[in-house]
């Protein structure tokens, strides 16, 4: 296992979502794309961030949104986040939705691993409201 992915201890956190035999009932959809605004690293540096969200497509309902540095491995912190969550969330998903085939390719073996149904669409109507949201709260 590479060393990025045991740091993050990715294996764990598969293992404990597999114990936990939940049965999804539900759809999410999950997409990233780089924010309009900038922000500043710990050395004074200027980044545009990436949004990375995971919506409930029918109520909008955002169940995880987390910003990440482009500099960064910031597929590994995306797949982090989206265990985290489906470790602490009440709402598992049978089926998680994408419209970007590099997230579809990095979470497909996973998702496939815990059962859930991974799909690659055109559109992620829920996540790219909340992007337009988020970028009107920061202009």
């Amino acid at each position: 296992m590479p060393r990025k992915i045991e740091e993050k201890n990715i294996g764990a956190k598969v293992n404990e979502i597999k114990n936990m035999r939940l049965k999804g009932e539900m759809e999410w959809e999950i997409d990233f794309s780089e924010m309009p605004h900038y922000l500043q690293d710990d050395e004074g540096n200027a980044f545009k961030p990436f949004l990375f969200a995971i919506v409930h497509p029918e109520s909008y309902f955002v169940i995880k949104a987390h910003l990440a540095s482009p500099t960064g491995d910031y597929f590994l912190e995306f797949l982090d986040e989206l265990l985290n969550t489906l470790i602490k969330s009440e709402f598992y998903p049978k089926k998680i939705l994408v419209k970007k085939k590099e997230l579809f390719d990095f979470f497909s073996e996973i998702l496939k691993e815990l059962n859930i149904e991974l799909e690659l669409v055109g559109r992620t109507r829920a996540v790219e409201s909340i992007k337009r949201e988020y970028s009107r709260q920061f202009k």
